[in-house]
């Protein structure tokens, strides 16, 4: 059986809420009288177990608010839990906020070794890591100005390499993984993997699923200040990935009918235009089961519904749905006329569906624009004016893919491979 380097058996944290400072300070000094010196207690934490064996990584996920923070300042010893027991063997550093121990009027020599000692270093041990430390933060330059001139990205090289330098037994990182720019993110990265191929013992809360994957055996869920799923990153990441797409569905569903109801603002703003024969009444983005959806996985199908009625009976119109990255860029363009499809006279109410199956976009938010227009020449760049048009109104969200952290675009394009030997 492998030797536990983390255990933490039932630990609560549970923090007391106050209306006002008075009440604090009378609790602080045991003055209150009788019960209910302050009005609430919130659970961070809930009968929180797990054991991590030694010399394995293992990542912490969660909303803002789970309680991931709040479990890894009670390892590291910078809180105390309100009830259970925490065990860690060995040397612990950690990484969990900016400049853990730094003072902003120190100059970052200084602060180096304030730190150090602030970690149980001795002297001779602050002494002889110190060249290791200023050289992996690539802060020569600066190592001899006060830490408050800087930058994020100074800061954060600094705090990383004290923390990494002193060849700790459990390294604890919550939420800093991404330091400073790509090339440095990749020297933090190949630091945590040197640390795990030395058997050492690495914790770490993200909401990076990549890095996640890329270092982490094991992955544990936290929600409300319990551990919801305890198991393999791809399957907890999974299953929490379709947790937050279920709440992040809920919320737009919340917002569509203010967004429908505000119609007539949205007018006025010139978001929502057109002569007005024909309007468009309700906008949705429809999964393959006809479902109204605003997350998506990377190649499933994706509807654009639009429900219409007509003031007057209108002949031949055309039906665009347009897609744009969100720094503007269109992404495509479907026009119904283009598309070889004829609409004869409409009367009435209806509803037009424009399905991209499958469809091909990369990670990340989209904006839609829908409008109906009597005619289209597609020659004509100024265009015509709509009977109605949506301006960007409606979003919707590709999920990273959980099998890559590369950028692979915004279209993901089919492609086929073919080997030829020779010249």
């Amino acid at each position: 059986m492998d030797t536990a380097a983390i255990s933490v058996k039932g630990v609560s944290k549970v923090y007391k809420l106050y209306r006002g400072r008075s009440k604090r300070l009378l609790d602080f000094f045991s003055l209150g009288f009788g019960e209910g010196r302050h009005d609430e207690e919130f659970c961070a934490l809930d009968n929180v177990s797990f054991e991590i064996p030694q010399g394995t990584t293992v990542g912490i996920i969660g909303r803002n608010g789970a309680g991931k923070s709040t479990l890894l300042r009670i390892l590291t010893g910078n809180s105390s839990p309100t009830k259970g027991e925490v065990e860690i063997k060995g040397k612990v550093s950690a990484l969990l906020e900016i400049g853990t121990g730094f003072h902003p009027e120190l100059t970052g020599q200084q602060n180096i070794h304030v730190s150090g000692v602030y970690l149980g270093l001795t002297q001779e041990e602050i002494d002889r890591l110190y060249t290791d430390i200023v050289a992996f933060s690539e802060l020569e330059d600066f190592i001899h100005q006060p830490v408050r001139t800087y930058s994020y990205g100074m800061y954060m090289r600094l705090a990383f390499s004290v923390s990494t330098c002193i060849n700790p037994d459990v390294l604890i990182i919550d939420e800093v993984l991404g330091v400073g720019d790509a090339y440095f993110s990749r020297k933090c990265f190949d630091r945590i993997r040197s640390f795990m191929e030395c058997g050492k013992t690495v914790l770490m809360a993200s909401h990076d699923f990549s890095a996640l994957q890329r270092l982490c055996t094991r992955l544990l869920w936290i929600d409300h200040g319990r551990v919801v799923m305890d198991g393999s990153p791809l399957e907890v990441l999974k299953a929490y990935a379709a947790s937050i797409r279920k709440q992040e569905e809920k919320r737009i569903r919340t917002m569509i009918p203010a967004l429908q109801h505000d119609a007539h603002s949205l007018r006025e703003k010139g978001l929502i235009y057109g002569s007005g024969e024909i309007v468009i009444t309700e906008v949705q983005c429809v999964n393959h089961e006809g479902q109204e959806c605003h997350r998506f996985n990377v190649g499933e199908s994706l509807a654009i519904r639009m429900r219409y009625k007509t003031k007057v009976p209108v002949v031949g119109p055309v039906f665009v749905a347009a897609i744009y990255r969100i720094d503007g860029i269109t992404v495509c363009q479907a026009i119904s006329s283009r598309d070889g499809v004829q609409f004869d006279k409409l009367d009435g109410q209806g509803i037009v569906d424009v399905r991209f199956d499958r469809q091909l976009l990369g990670p990340g938010l989209y904006v839609i624009s829908v409008a109906i227009f009597p005619s289209l020449d597609l020659l004509d760049q100024l265009g015509q004016t709509p009977y109605d048009l949506h301006d960007r109104l409606y979003e919707f969200q590709i999920e990273p893919l959980l099998d890559c952290a590369l950028d692979l675009g915004v279209v993901l394009h089919p492609v086929f491979w073919r080997h030829s030997r020779g010249a």
